[in-house]
């Protein structure tokens, strides 16, 4: 089983804000499928909430520019092709309230909270940038001590924050070293983009591909 983490940010980058996110829908055809578990810290959540409500207005707002610019052209389509493409684009958040709530929840444990207090005290990874880095620091901090208590090694990590959490090398990046040094025997494996990500589990991990299910439907 696929251990996988993402951060807020890469959740909102899931949700299309101009079309149907195909990414969002693979992550969901794993984890329905049991090929991926998905993790989520209480920081987490509580950050979902926050932006999702964000990510709704986003949306309508997309489908209210698309409809000035086309009444612009000439072109006057329906009042109700609108909404279903509103619909559309919202429907990806009820696809991501789903996969939070088929997500493993982990609390936040007090080491959790002295350690990522230490970090930023003495501007470790991911403070070495900046000092607003707590929730991530609790975030992947959190994580894998649940997966050290399992008695699990092995995590994919999907955030483009690679100023806090990664570092350059012969392949682009990894997770910062340093973020590993209470649990060095495990693997992290970062990625900066959901391409990346899945491009790597099907590829590697030979996981079901969505696009090898629409080609079937296609062919």
């Amino acid at each position: 089983m696929i251990n996988l983490l993402i951060d807020t940010t890469s959740w909102k980058k899931l949700i299309s804000k101009t079309e149907v996110s195909k990414s969002l829908h693979q992550v969901s055809k794993w984890v329905k499928g049991n090929e991926v578990t998905l993790l989520c810290p209480a920081v987490l959540q509580e950050e979902w909430q926050k932006h999702r409500e964000i990510e709704l207005k986003v949306a309508k707002t997309s489908v209210i520019k698309a409809e000035k610019e086309v009444k612009l052209l000439g072109y006057m389509p329906g009042e109700s092709q609108f909404q279903f493409a509103l619909d559309l684009l919202q429907s990806q958040i009820s696809v991501a309230d789903e996969l939070f709530q088929m997500s493993v929840a982990i609390a936040t444990p007090n080491s959790v909270l002295s350690n990522s207090a230490d970090r930023q005290l003495k501007q470790r990874p991911p403070f070495h940038n900046k000092k607003d880095s707590l929730k991530d620091c609790i975030l992947i901090l959190t994580t894998i001590e649940y997966l050290h208590e399992k008695g699990q090694k092995e995590l994919f990590f999907l955030s483009d924050n690679h100023n806090d959490f990664a570092v350059k090398n012969d392949n682009g990046y990894q997770l910062n070293p340093d973020i590993l040094s209470n649990h060095p025997d495990m693997s992290v494996k970062y990625f900066r983009t959901s391409t990346e990500l899945i491009e790597h589990l099907i590829k590697e991990r030979h996981l079901s591909s969505l696009k090898a299910d629409i080609d079937k439907v296609q062919s």
